[in-house]
């Protein structure tokens, strides 16, 4: 029986495209989540065992495995011994006392928001104070660390692999009415938002965009109502850089020049990411020194 699970989806005759895709899952999951293709790996052995045993389909006894296995370590196991690798999670859902929270559960469900331990009292300070500034505002983040290794790649980020950077929404308001969102972030994923910003760019920053500088302009008309809330990103970015407890531990700020510019900042901490990076007028990358 143990032999069966850790032959994973070896542990069967399936036909060979079968297996290159069980085998392709696998390898994405572990890109995308750290632990998803080793609980996978193991999930296919329990669905054959399953199978044999009760008459079920393999498939769907391997997906209730996976399901069943993956959720209890991610949200159960994972938060209590991250720390031993010197990470600790993030919370997924804000509160009164920290009014931050991931800005769509998928990145908690991908295991993406794992930093530093000195990074969390960060967020949550910067978050109280938007929230006292603007009643009601909730700091929404993206893509932090992986629970485990540094050097483990968080794809697609060039950085993201020691736990000491995060990414942050901005804030928005609808053109038509002029509401703002009380949540930071646009949309679920918050990257890609770039159509109420863009308007700032006079000119191209780089004259080549590097193969992670993704435009999306098939995707832009999704926000063609919003726009930019100066007022709390300005606010966002202004505590970010005031230097002022938790806050001086950060190292660099990653941030479009020409919206720095727009926000009315020039501070030395905020600076491009590159012509090879991902663009940064979506959303703020922040690191520890």
């Amino acid at each position: 029986m143990l032999l069966t699970v850790l032959r994973g989806p070896f542990s069967t005759r399936r036909s060979p495209f079968a297996l290159f895709s069980a085998v392709m899952a696998i390898i994405l999951l572990t890109f995308l989540t750290q632990i998803g293709g080793a609980v996978l790996w193991l999930a296919f052995g329990m669905g054959q065992i399953l199978s044999g045993r009760y008459g079920t389909g393999w498939k769907s006894s391997s997906l209730l495995c996976f399901l069943l296995i993956y959720s209890n370590i991610s949200f159960l196991i994972l938060p209590r011994i991250a720390p031993g690798f010197g990470r600790v999670a993030l919370n997924c859902f804000a509160t009164t006392q920290a009014p931050y929270a991931a800005n769509s559960p998928l990145y908690c469900l991908l295991n993406r928001h794992y930093v530093a331990p000195e990074l969390k009292p960060l967020i949550e300070d910067l978050s109280a104070q938007v929230a006292r500034q603007y009643p009601g505002s909730i700091t929404t983040y993206l893509d932090a660390n992986f629970p485990f290794f540094d050097g483990f790649p968080l794809l697609p980020h060039k950085s993201h692999q020691d736990c000491r950077k995060l990414d942050l929404t901005l804030f928005y308001q609808e053109k038509s009415s002029g509401e703002k969102h009380l949540r930071a972030g646009g949309w679920f994923l918050g990257y890609w938002i770039f159509a109420p910003a863009r308007i700032y760019e006079t000119s191209p920053a780089c004259t080549k965009d590097g193969i992670l500088r993704w435009r999306m302009d098939w995707l832009q008309g999704l926000f063609t109502d919003l726009a930019l809330d100066h007022e709390r990103t300005r606010a966002l970015l202004g505590f970010l850089i005031d230097d002022k407890g938790s806050r001086k531990q950060i190292g660099k700020v990653f941030l479009e020049p020409y919206l720095e510019k727009a926000l009315g900042f020039n501070d030395a901490r905020i600076r491009p990411a590159g012509c090879t990076a991902a663009r940064h007028d979506d959303h703020i990358h922040i690191q520890l020194k």
